[in-house]
């Protein structure tokens, strides 16, 4: 059976984060970050605390109550492991535009990104040159 789970991105432009699973196998298509959400809690000079890790994106809910997250950005005091953990076998990356893209950078390392051969170097020429993007903290 499959199932399809929309994390975010289904009211608003962006922010997609769609998670589809079928036989206990499972990706996500997209990761993004949800503007209009970010922007209601931060603006240019107001951002979440990078030494606090995933705590305020989680209890802002700017990103889904998952066990998916790099263990290097959970804090000690934010307990994930009552969170649901998805069996990710990849992540299918539509295009490199942050409001698709701007979240991977939390997800564990080894869950394999899929894109297009133009959209990892465009992700790759993010990285490179942006301290901002992918939110790698």
């Amino acid at each position: 059976m499959t199932s399809i789970t929309v994390y975010d991105g289904n009211d608003t432009i962006g922010g997609n984060k769609i998670y589809i699973e079928e036989n206990g196998k499972g990706l996500f298509l997209d990761f993004g970050m949800n503007f209009k959400k970010y922007g209601e809690f931060f603006q240019e000079y107001i951002s979440p605390r990078k030494p606090r890790g995933i705590h305020d994106l989680i209890h802002l809910n700017l990103i889904p109550k998952l066990n998916i997250y790099r263990t290097d950005l959970i804090p000690t005091d934010l307990n994930v492991s009552s969170f649901p953990t998805k069996n990710i076998n990849g992540l299918l990356l539509s295009h490199a535009h942050m409001d698709h893209c701007g979240n991977i950078g939390l997800l564990k390392p080894d869950f394999p990104i899929v894109a297009s051969p133009f959209t990892i170097m465009l992700l790759k020429a993010m990285l490179d040159t942006s301290s901002a993007c992918l939110v790698l903290m």
